[in-house]
């Protein structure tokens, strides 16, 4: 199992790769809020996880974690959006849940929290994406959702619910971000097709 988690930390960060390579070309535009959010939520994550008897998942997190401190400096040069609202709150949030953990030392209450928040910042990129679908490197999202797939196995059978949600909800993370994405671009394209379609009549 230790290797599964290995190897879904690895698939993991490959995917940033080819993110930050079209973040240098200009063709992907990383929303700053989404990845300030990520990075906070990530480093506190990580920490939960080990107090919580994570063993072979945190490579997942872990690997994780330096890809989204990476993206998180880029973005603030070349990344999109600002603060709005909604990303405001979702940083109160994160900070919150930083001090109930420091408080509580609950690491099981602190990943719901968390998990809760990252879920949150992932509907930021989320509705971005389906806006403007060329805005995001797919291939990271695919990788990210197959490296959940493969932590979830590698998590191994009889251990705590609560390890197995973080892989199940980045898996979950990375199809939400392509299906939004997919979508998008087809709805952006029906029009055009249908007045082609118009012209050939």
């Amino acid at each position: 199992m230790m290797f599964l988690g290995l190897l879904a930390g690895i698939v993991g960060i490959i995917g940033y790769i080819p993110y930050i390579r079209d973040i240098l070309k200009g063709s992907t535009r990383p929303d700053r809020a989404s990845w300030l959010i990520w990075l906070l939520e990530y480093g506190a994550l990580f920490i939960a996880q080990l107090d919580a008897g994570a063993g072979n998942t945190l490579w997942i997190v872990g690997l994780q974690l330096i890809g989204v401190l990476s993206i998180s400096i880029l973005s603030y040069k070349y990344g999109a959006g600002g603060f709005d609202r909604h990303s405001k709150l979702l940083l109160l949030v994160v900070c919150v849940v930083l001090g109930i953990w420091y408080f509580s030392s609950d690491p099981v209450l602190t990943i719901l929290l968390l998990l809760a928040v990252e879920l949150s910042a992932t509907v930021l990129t989320t509705i971005k994406v389906y806006r403007q679908p060329s805005s995001e490197t797919l291939t990271m999202w695919i990788l990210d959702a197959t490296a959940g797939a493969i932590g979830i196995v590698a998590v191994g059978t009889h251990k705590a619910p609560i390890l197995y949600l973080y892989p199940i909800a980045l898996t979950l993370m990375g199809l939400s971000v392509v299906i939004a994405s997919w979508t998008g671009a087809r709805r952006n394209t029906t029009p055009l097709l249908t007045e082609e379609r118009l012209i050939g009549d």
